[in-house]
């Protein structure tokens, strides 16, 4: 279903207006995207005789693990500029399911509904820039030979392939960092500055803690298809390097993918707590020394049971099942790796 635009918003760029013209769920796009470029690959070398290359006797040294490297490379690509867009779409979601519990006036609310999901062109495309550079970094570092990465006359087919892909993965995983990062910040400051903190009820908060991991899932995708090419890791000298310092940084940045969100609302509840707590042990002490006047002190268990109350909410708004989620999100480049055995067994199959 096409989002209707809120007036004075800003453009959207051309690859969220392609999306909406085609209609379909972002991800159903990328999985037909993933589908045609796999498809023309395999296709192209069946025509051209390379998949018959692959396995015959005068075989280009490592054809065969670069036609099945190109497969996760490929789906990575196919994968992000929907990533992309789809975190976009779930932002400016997640601003409306806040706006009821912000504290502010109503031009003002539309004011941030109206930037939900729009980021800044130039710095995307700074972000892109930067993101092509550490991808050909990467695929300098996989090869240890700047001539065998990027000298074309010498590159096969496939090889190529695998240049196209990193640098449109680097183009498209910048944007898609930068994009991620910017909304959470600015829902950071929201958290911190417009919720409303109630210490007795924490569904206001719940639309950042969803937000957070989304963004966390988003993250470990890419890094869960390139890892189906870990099982061809010989076929290049410093590529288990480069997968081994993927994996921890993209842990990390996952991680505060997930928390970045809560931030400011975190630091929110924290001064709400302490200032409630200093109330509760002001009152308790005042009817403590009331109790030596006398006084009836009824109400001393419900304000000790309060106090407790208010002392175990948690500060951060992830539940057990947030947590679960993000610790399933990053096993996933695990169980790509272990698939890549079954993606060389079906390849293998294929090129036989």
């Amino acid at each position: 279903m096409a989002e209707v635009a809120l007036a004075g918003e800003p453009a959207r760029p051309w690859t969220e207006r392609l999306f909406e013209a085609i209609g379909w769920p972002p991800f159903a796009i990328g999985g037909l995207a993933g589908v045609v470029l796999v498809g023309g690959f395999l296709a192209f070398d069946h025509f051209s005789g390379r998949l018959a290359l692959a396995t015959g006797p005068d075989a280009y040294p490592h054809l065969a693990q670069d036609v099945r490297i190109a497969v996760p490379l490929l789906l990575a690509l196919a994968y992000l500029p929907s990533a992309y867009v789809y975190a976009a779409r779930r932002a400016r979601d997640t601003w409306r399911e806040l706006a009821p519990w912000l504290r502010c006036s109503e031009a003002e609310r539309e004011e941030l509904l109206r930037n939900a999901g729009h980021y800044d062109r130039r710095a995307l495309r700074r972000s892109g820039l930067i993101g092509i550079g550490i991808a050909a970094l990467l695929q300098l570092l996989s090869d240890l030979s700047p001539r065998e990465s990027f000298y074309i006359p010498d590159l096969h087919f496939e090889a190529l392939v695998h240049r196209f892909c990193v640098l449109g993965i680097g183009w498209w995983g910048g944007r898609t960092v930068a994009s991620l990062r910017t909304e959470s910040r600015r829902l950071s400051r929201a958290g911190g500055e417009l919720l409303r903190i109630d210490l007795l009820d924490a569904t206001g908060a719940e639309p950042l803690a969803q937000h957070g991991l989304r963004g966390a899932l988003l993250t470990v995708g890419p890094l869960s298809l390139v890892a189906l090419a870990s099982y061809d890791i010989e076929a290049a000298p410093g590529l288990w390097a480069v997968l081994l310092m993927l994996v921890p940084l993209t842990a990390l940045f996952a991680g505060s993918q997930l928390l970045m969100p809560m931030r400011g609302v975190r630091d929110a509840v924290h001064k709400a707590k302490l200032t409630e707590l200093d109330w509760c042990n002001a009152e308790i002490r005042r009817r403590r020394q009331a109790l030596d006047g006398g006084a009836d002190g009824r109400g001393l268990a419900d304000l000790l049971a309060y106090k407790a109350h208010v002392s175990a909410r948690r500060e951060w708004p992830i539940d057990t099942s947030t947590a679960a989620r993000f610790g399933l999100a990053l096993a996933l480049p695990l169980g790509s790796w272990l698939g890549g055995a079954l993606v060389e067994r079906m390849l293998g199959t294929f090129l036989d």
